[in-house]
């Protein structure tokens, strides 16, 4: 029973930590479901081990055989009928098998066994395992007590070089040379060192020194990183292969002491000295020089100059000191790398923060000038300001720089934070945040990190069984988020993005893609609280579907189109038709505005686009969406003639007592009862009179009042009833009637003289507008 008692107290990831309720629950099940009282006392001492048979990774190709290697020791020779439970699980903790081992151990307590795991399903698979006496495994690093785990994705065999312009994913470092898991993955960049203050920590043109003695012994040139560049393979056709990584050197990620006054130092990019100023141009000529002899068959070499200079935490100087260090190393680099690819300045955090508006001051202190691309570390949760913050970030650096520059993600990660629980949030997340970077025209993400370590706990993709190594951990064990990357890296990498899918409901969203002439995909989602039922024309009578892990099935789309079902994790559709979706091809149907604002009681004009290439257009129009809008589908038959467009108007009416919010709009081009083309918009119905503050006041005669603040946003007169009060406090309920003129913005005071709320109590105000139309909406 003492035992029962510590493992409910102390059920948690690392022993010593509380355990979450759900984590309780299954240490309870465990206890109860797979042991009476009498086992729980006959053999105390026991202890129990598992790993896979790959125990260094725990990741396997389809096709490969699992085996768990399981050991139990210090079994007293008393413990007759001991059991081992194993229950296997999913990443949603589905089951997907149980077993029952009797565990007779040898005349030393010793019992040894091997069991095979089930892996005929591309996917993530944790094993909880204890023996019927209570004993279970310890937790080991950042793995929790109770559990193996494993991970099945697709053959690294089967995947293919793409192009450093083509090759869309990348991961930071921890990596260990003992571990060939980064094939498994998928990945292709990853940062190649050259930091200052690894190659000259002494004095300057330590470096170029370093060259020269390498050179001179025949020996390779010592880089402080990218080691990893050829540490990993792949077996092709029963031959090992080398699996090729790409290098992104970071050279002023950190720099030498005596380069960067004490007091201007800051994370890893200080304001330079005067020593640093003179030295840094000779170190970036050498830099340039060995990345350009290392690689001279890359198209191109990317140097990403400077790390998260983020004002003051991350850098101390001006933005002329930071333009300072490109102005310097840029011209250099060039000169001896004509095939270099300067980036930065690689700002770090949430899309919308202060790095928006720095990198716009920087872009007009002409650091447009020194760059080929920009960088970002991009740490947004929120998929709505992911998205909008890298298309205000392409447009800042078009305006900024006068030309399109590439965008690149070197580096994002969602960390668990050592809850269970989180596991399947990150995964969702950053394969999301990866689709999202692609489809926005992202270079390439490269994603944080491989596994644990102690100084960011929680952002690996591996747990960490070796928490002593936070870097390049001898053995890790994979979370959910693995083989849901490795899916999504051996669908998508060397696709471009054909567009986004913006309307298939208020928080669903997707991207086109294509590569070549290979078949077009889908990646669909949706990231509301409730499943949303989708038709998504394909223009075919059936695609593949695959689910997040990437198993694949044939889904039948009647008349073209094909129902699905979109929640949190990504689902991919191969082979829509490329007329409809295809980047390159003539579009024969658009929405140019695809969103449009309107109000409850009004109607709105759609104007659909149509195109032709060389042939006649013609077939029928049609407009649905959410019955709330359109009770009804809107047709039009069209006929285009040849080499011409036409614009067609669709007028949708709204009832005056519509609910507020956004309502996905689809429109497609039906000709011989399928659908050859398609687009849609987002119709957001906004109030028509906008509550844009409410505030206690105290009135002309001292009694208690709220302010409303309104505006009338429909540019015409509006008469409505306003309702204030306080919730839980009705006594204070107040209302009178208020008239607008158009585009008016005015201040009402509610008053109540009776108001008895204690001063230190914090009570929430509601204000509610009922206009003459019946239409009625509270905030």
């Amino acid at each position: 029973m003492v035992l029962f008692c510590w493992l409910f107290r102390c059920g948690g990831r690392r022993g010593s930590r509380p355990a979450t309720r759900s984590w309780r629950r299954r240490i309870v099940w465990l206890v109860f479901a797979w042991t009476g009282l009498a086992a729980l006392t006959a053999a105390r001492g026991a202890e129990l081990a598992a790993e896979t048979d790959r125990p260094e990774m725990s990741t396997y190709a389809l096709g490969e055989p699992v085996t768990l290697d399981i050991r139990a020791t210090g079994i007293p020779a008393e413990a007759a009928g001991l059991v081992l439970n194993l229950r296997v699980l999913d990443a949603h903790d589905g089951t997907v098998t149980n077993a029952r081992l009797a565990a007779v151990a040898d005349s030393d307590g010793v019992w040894e066994t091997e069991w095979s795991a089930p892996a005929g399903r591309l996917g993530f698979y944790r094993v909880a395992l204890g023996l019927s006496d209570g004993t279970t495994t310890p937790a080991r690093g950042s793995r929790p007590a109770g559990m193996v785990t494993y991970a099945v994705v697709p053959d690294p065999a089967e995947r293919t070089l793409y192009p450093p312009d083509d090759s869309r994913f990348g991961m930071q470092g921890g990596f260990n040379p003992g571990i060939n898991v980064v094939p498994y993955l998928g990945f292709r960049w990853i940062v190649g060192g050259f930091q200052w203050r690894r190659l000259e920590p002494e004095h300057p043109g330590q470096f170029a020194e370093a060259v020269a003695a390498a050179r001179e012994r025949g020996k390779p040139v010592y880089t402080g990183g990218g080691d990893q560049l050829h540490w990993y393979h792949v077996v092709r056709d029963g031959r090992r292969e080398p699996w090729t990584l790409y290098p992104m050197a970071a050279p002023y990620c950190g720099q030498p002491d005596w380069a960067v006054d004490p007091e201007m130092r800051a994370c890893a990019t200080g304001v330079m000295n005067a020593e640093g100023r003179k030295a840094w141009p000779a170190y970036c000529r050498q830099v340039a020089t060995v990345m350009q002899e290392r690689f001279p068959d890359l198209p191109f070499r990317l140097y990403q100059i400077t790390w998260e200079p983020n004002y003051p935490w991350g850098f101390k100087g001006t933005l002329d000191d930071l333009v300072d260090i490109y102005r310097l190393a840029y011209p250099v680099i060039h000169k001896v790398d004509p095939g270099a690819r300067v980036i930065g300045v690689t700002y770090s955090g949430g899309y919308l923060s202060q790095w928006l508006d720095a990198t716009r001051k920087l872009f007009d202190m002409g650091l447009g000038d020194y760059l080929d691309g920009v960088s970002i570390h991009g740490y947004s949760r929120e998929p709505e300001s992911m998205i909008d913050g890298l298309r205000r970030l392409h447009e800042v650096v078009r305006e900024g720089a006068g030309r399109a520059l590439p965008l690149y993600i070197t580096e994002q990660g969602h960390a668990t934070k050592d809850r269970r629980e989180d596991e399947i949030v990150q995964a969702r997340s950053l394969v999301r945040a990866n689709l999202i970077s692609l489809g926005e025209n992202v270079a390439f993400n490269m994603t944080f990190y491989i596994c644990d370590f102690a100084k960011e706990p929680g952002y690996g993709y591996y747990y960490n069984l070796h928490p002593e190594r936070p870097h390049g951990a001898p053995a890790i064990s994979p979370k959910p988020v693995v083989p849901a990357y490795a899916a999504m890296t051996f669908l998508l990498d060397g696709y471009h993005s054909a567009g986004p899918i913006e309307w298939l409901g208020d928080t669903a969203m997707g991207y086109a893609c294509e590569r070549g002439d290979d078949p077009l995909i889908l990646a669909l989602w949706d990231y509301g609280d409730t499943p949303r039922e989708v038709a998504v024309p394909v223009g075919t009578d059936e695609v593949t579907l695959y689910d997040w892990m990437g198993n694949a099935r044939t889904a039948s789309a009647p008349d073209g189109m094909l129902p699905l079902t979109l929640g949190p994790e990504p689902v991919y559709v191969q082979g829509p038709a490329r007329h409809i979706w295809g980047r390159a091809a003539v579009r024969a149907l658009e929405i140019p505005a695809p969103r449009l604002g309107t109000h409850p009681g009004q109607s709105v004009t759609i104007e659909a686009v149509l195109h032709t290439d060389g042939a006649p257009l013609k077939g029928q129009l049609e407009l649905d969406g959410p019955d709330a809008v359109l009770p009804r589908p809107l047709t039009q038959d069209i006929a285009v003639a040849p080499g011409e467009s036409a614009t067609v108007p669709f007028t949708v009416s709204l009832r005056p007592d519509v609910p507020l919010g956004n309502y996905p709009l689809r429109m497609q081009l039906v000709r011989g009862g399928r659908p050859v083309a398609a687009d849609g918009l987002m119709l957001n119905v906004r109030p028509p009179i906008a509550l844009e503050q409410i505030r206690p006041v105290l009135t002309g005669t001292g009694a208690f009042g709220l302010q409303v603040r309104l505006r009338e946003v429909m540019n015409r007169p509006v008469s409505a009833q306003l309702t204030t009060r306080l919730e839980g406090v009705p006594e204070t309920t107040s209302t009178r009637g208020v008239t607008l003129a158009p585009l008016a913005v005015t201040d009402v005071v509610c008053e109540d003289a009776g108001l008895d709320v204690p001063p230190q109590r914090r009570v929430p105000a509601m204000a509610q507008l009922t206009l003459d139309s019946g239409f009625s909406y509270a905030e």
